[in-house]
């Protein structure tokens, strides 16, 4: 009996449920890091957009109080040691302003123009001003009484942190 035996030899085609399943879980681990780097960039870009949006409201109010002289132009002589704005200067925003110390405790949530107009894009956010009478040589310490120098420090928040913040010194010399 001269039997011969033939041994079939199927050639392998496609992937077998296995290696579909592992090269499955290898992309999905792959996306999903992607995924949870891009929120992160996405997240970044904003938190800078926003530092960015408050460093520009802080330089333009800083710019807005020194354009004013350093003295009430009606009162210049009897100037006090009164920091914030006169009664009839405050007319409900703060167009009526007419010198630096006019903004000490000023502050707005939302932002807004100097004609009242609010930001509505920055609900949450509050720019803050504080004047202060300062020894001209030494800046840094406060005096309550007038010194011909005022420290104006602006600064701006989102209710949680601290965006941007300026000073600025001003003197009557």
């Amino acid at each position: 009996m001269n039997a011969s035996v033939r041994i079939a030899v199927r050639a392998r085609h496609g992937f077998n449920l296995l290696e579909v399943v592992i090269s499955t879980l290898l992309v999905s681990v792959v996306l999903l890091g992607a995924t949870n780097m891009m929120a992160g960039v996405v997240r970044g870009r904003g938190v800078a957009n926003d530092r960015a949006r408050a460093d520009m409201m802080v330089e333009q109010m800083l710019d807005e109080i020194l354009a004013l002289p350093f003295h009430d132009p009606e009162n210049a002589a009897s100037d006090n040691d009164y920091l914030g704005p006169e009664t009839s200067e405050y007319v409900g925003n703060r167009s009526g302003y007419d010198d630096v110390d006019d903004y000490n405790g000023w502050s707005k949530n939302p932002p807004e123009s100097k004609a009242g107009q609010p930001y509505e894009d920055l609900k949450g956010w509050t720019r803050r001003v504080v004047v202060e009478h300062v020894k001209a040589s030494e800046p840094s310490t406060v005096s309550t009484t007038r010194t011909g120098a005022k420290r104006i420090h602006v600064s701006i928040d989102d209710g949680a942190h601290t965006l941007a913040e300026a000073w600025s010194l001003r003197t009557q010399w």
